[in-house]
């Protein structure tokens, strides 16, 4: 975590409407005004990216494994560990407070399903089971909580341009103004990244490594390890 910090710095900013960016004028530099975070909630905000990322992730290729994260009938919250020091993630905060709602929907679902198909009407006009039909409404309330998530982490990123543009710009039809955003921290830079993953629906996979299992971008289909150590690691597994 220090290392990460050392790197990239803290997720907020402190002020950020006020003076985000802090003149040092003994040095003549720039200071981000970085506000202070503790170890659980830095930690808490990691395990939420990596729950999104997961839930992103099944619902493209692993809808069965989204009833076990929306209803929590495993009582998991990572793969690999249960993260028991660290504080409850907006995510599982959304499912826990929806659950029982989704749950009496799901239900109520399965219930139409049956009663349809007892009764032949026309309420479904296309053959359908309970499972599609649950599974339909499960990658419903999977979609809407990573929209969720998502909105309240990037509701103060700004649209912009790109201002190279003003660097002698090219003359002619061909001129184009590109465009840009404007993120007040680093937190909402990292989710915008997100946003602009999930709304292009690019492909996500598991890695193949045993000890791994992160997803990753899909970026060649003949892909199935995130990075060359995952490849090499997985050789120990064979």
């Amino acid at each position: 975590m220090l290392r990460w910090v050392s790197k990239h710095g803290l997720l907020k900013r402190a002020n950020e409407k006020d003076g985000a960016l802090l003149i040092d004028t003994r040095v003549k530099s720039f200071e981000v005004n970085q506000a202070p975070i503790t170890v659980e909630r830095f930690r808490a905000e990691v395990l939420c990216a990596y729950q999104l990322l997961t839930l992103y992730t099944d619902v493209r290729e692993n809808v069965g494994a989204l009833e076990a994260r929306i209803y929590g009938t495993d009582g998991t919250r990572h793969p690999s560990s249960y993260w028991p020091h660290t504080p409850s993630t907006d995510l599982e905060d959304f499912f826990a407070s929806h659950r029982d709602l989704v749950g009496i929907v799901r239900r109520g679902l399965r219930l139409q399903v049956r009663e349809g198909t007892r009764l032949k009407v026309e309420r479904y006009p296309f053959e359908v089971s309970e499972e599609s039909i649950v599974k339909h409404w499960d990658v419903w309330v999977a979609l809407r909580a990573l929209q969720h998530i998502v909105e309240h982490r990037i509701a103060n990123v700004r649209l912009s341009f790109d201002e190279n543009y003003l660097n002698f710009p090219p003359l002619g039809g061909d001129y184009r103004i590109p465009r840009s955003w404007n993120c007040p921290d680093l937190l909402s830079a990292l989710y915008l990244q997100f946003y602009l993953v999930i709304t292009d629906f690019e492909p996500m996979r598991r890695c193949q490594n045993p000890a791994c299992g992160l997803p990753f971008p899909a970026t060649r289909s003949n892909r199935i390890y995130c990075n060359a150590t995952c490849r090499s690691n997985a050789r120990n597994y064979r």
